[in-house]
């Protein structure tokens, strides 16, 4: 097995931004050789064992070697990507372009190419991504709309088509950083915010699937 890490850690054993670690010993792999890429905002491994960073545009690794198997060119930067059991993923970020067409701060990839009908636009940047095993994408960041309608900080979608799950729309007070979910497709939200719904919640709160309730006794 093995772990990556990837980030602003310029110099880290000789290797600048991204390294492949030995998950039993810790050990740098050096053979694991990826090309020469700035800082590391967005780290993902899919279901081959290949390797998604983004320093701004999105590349897919090689997790044998570190050669560059493909590259997606963004306008901005991607902060969260987030792999389905298909084996299809999303991207968040701040960016207006994904691969060379218009996107709002969110994109679907499958079979390495762009998902030309899944385009959900948030009115700012998305922090996180979380897919559940109920059909949906759950996102976090610092948005206050999605699709038009008006959103705070979280968002449900569907994970075909985009739509807004129109009843999910739990009310963070500021950023949402982190998402997951669970077997029960409830969704679980960190980031800098104290209230959700205006229940107290320092920094980390659950949502239930159905319609975003804030769970009273996870506090």
């Amino acid at each position: 097995g093995a772990v990556y890490i990837g980030g602003s850690h310029w110099g880290f054993t000789g290797l600048p931004w991204i390294v492949k670690l030995s998950a039993a010993t810790g050990a740098v792999d050096m053979s694991w050789q990826p090309p020469s890429l700035a800082y590391i905002s967005a780290l993902a491994v899919d279901r081959h064992g290949d390797v998604y960073v983004s320093n701004g545009d999105v590349y897919k690794l090689s997790g044998a070697n570190g050669a560059q198997l493909r590259h997606w060119p963004v306008d901005g930067y991607v902060d969260a990507i987030a792999f389905a059991a298909d084996g299809s993923w999303y991207a968040g970020g701040s960016f207006t372009t994904f691969d060379g067409q218009p996107r709002g701060n969110l994109a679907r990839v499958r079979d390495d190419a762009l998902d030309a009908g899944w385009k959900p636009s948030a009115d700012a940047v998305v922090r996180a991504i979380a897919v559940d095993a109920c059909g949906s994408v759950s996102i976090g960041g610092n948005f206050l709309s999605v699709n038009g309608q008006l959103r705070g900080r979280m968002a449900r979608l569907s994970a075909a088509t985009g739509d807004l799950q129109s009843n999910w729309k739990p009310i963070a007070d500021s950023e949402v950083l982190t998402l997951t979910t669970d077997a029960e497709c409830a969704v679980y939200a960190g980031g800098v915010f104290r209230t959700v719904d205006g229940l107290a919640r320092s920094r980390a709160a659950r949502l239930s699937a159905g319609a975003g309730t804030v769970d009273p006794a996870w506090n």
